[in-house]
């Protein structure tokens, strides 16, 4: 092995070892989050039942049958969504392991997209419930559908199947975030401005805006890499340098978001004590919340290593370039010379003639 090419070769291990660690880091703090999410659900259920029993009976009269199987459709996504974070965990091992294959990633791309099914199923029932425009929760079901079907197709081995899973995904992306996110959620909620004064999230808990930009980059990268008419070390070389792109705006996202998230978290305390001017309930003091800031710390940590990982690509495509141009190109062998014929001139003309001629071909003149 050449040194060029043994450089090459450690530079794609290290960025390996480092996406194993940026994908571990992000699927422990995507599961914590969540998981914070439902103790401090939890844990204001079980601490504060008894300063809220003088509003039980009228609390659970009122509370709708459409509320209440939104809230298990919610239930269902939380679980989708943790699910999906240990998929992250799982597949960023086979990925440092055995490489990064379409196939690596399917289990997170369906786990994703079942988090996004159930959780817009419940958006939408409030919708239909609160008589909203149900267009944007309805296209919120059908992106990630769209999504489980795109990838299955693109999985496929023919190249015209490969075309068609790569527009779709890149429909389903432009449905769930242009369409459900941008048109449909903001309004629901009464605005589209960022909660408690961090960036509003998309559901990868990256920053919306750079989530979407990454999202639409990476699945343009398949559609790419999915035309049959490039040939495969040019695709390799784009696709590689698209994605890296995709990576840092990604990257960028997960640690504008989460740092946010985590200078904020003294306004999530305030808004917890909000619940004391209801009469008879004391001042909340969640001690939950604290999974909650653990999982937007490392969540953000993995947005810096990330950021390490999608950057070591393009490293590696400059010096793969690098190592093309300096390489000196193979000269063709010289021919072996040709052997000289041994010839002789003629006395009198001066005509050429073998050496073994006793006449000369010209004037016949008989050769000494």
């Amino acid at each position: 092995m050449s040194k060029e090419a043994d450089s090459t070769s450690r530079l794609v291990s290290q960025t390996k070892n480092v996406g194993y660690y940026a994908g571990l880091t992000f699927g422990v703090g995507y599961c914590l989050t969540l998981i914070g999410v439902i103790a401090v659900i939890a844990e204001i259920i079980v601490r504060y039942s008894s300063a809220m029993s003088g509003y039980g009976g009228y609390v659970g009269a009122s509370i709708p049958s459409w509320l209440i199987a939104s809230m298990i459709f919610f239930s269902i996504g939380i679980i989708c969504a943790i699910y999906f974070g240990f998929t992250i965990i799982k597949n960023s091992k086979s990925a440092r392991d055995y490489g990064l294959k379409i196939d690596t990633i399917a289990s997170s791309v369906s786990a994703f997209s079942f988090m996004l099914i159930f959780t817009w199923i419940g958006i939408t029932i409030i919708a239909a419930a609160s008589k909203l425009s149900l267009f944007s929760p309805i296209c919120g079901v059908v992106g990630p559908i769209l999504l489980l079907v795109g990838f299955r197709a693109y999985r496929g081995e023919v190249s015209e199947s490969k075309l068609i899973g790569a527009i779709l995904m890149l429909v389903s992306v432009a449905l769930i975030y242009f369409v459900a996110y941008r048109g449909g959620l903001p309004g629901l909620l009464g605005g589209g401005a960022g909660l408690l004064g961090f960036p509003w999230p998309g559901p990868l808990s990256s920053e919306l805006t750079l989530e979407i930009l990454a999202l639409l980059i990476a699945t343009a990268c398949a559609v790419i890499f999915a035309f049959p008419i490039l040939g495969e070390e040019l695709k390799q070389s784009v696709a590689g340098i698209i994605l890296s792109i995709s990576g840092i705006l990604f990257s960028v996202g997960v640690i504008y978001f989460n740092f946010s998230a985590v200078s904020a978290i003294d306004q999530l305390f305030s808004l917890v004590g909000l619940a004391s001017w209801i009469p008879g309930v004391p001042r909340m003091t969640l001690d939950s919340i604290w999974i909650m800031f653990f999982g937007f710390l490392l969540l953000g940590i993995s947005g810096i290593i990330g950021l390490i990982t999608a950057c070591l690509p393009l490293a590696i495509s400059a010096k793969q370039l690098s190592t093309r141009l300096e390489a000196p190109r193979p000269t063709a062998e010289a021919a072996p010379p040709k052997p000289v014929a041994k010839v002789k001139y003629c006395t009198k003309c001066g005509a050429s003639m073998s050496v073994d001629a006793i006449y000369c071909p010209k004037c016949g003149e008989k050769q000494p």
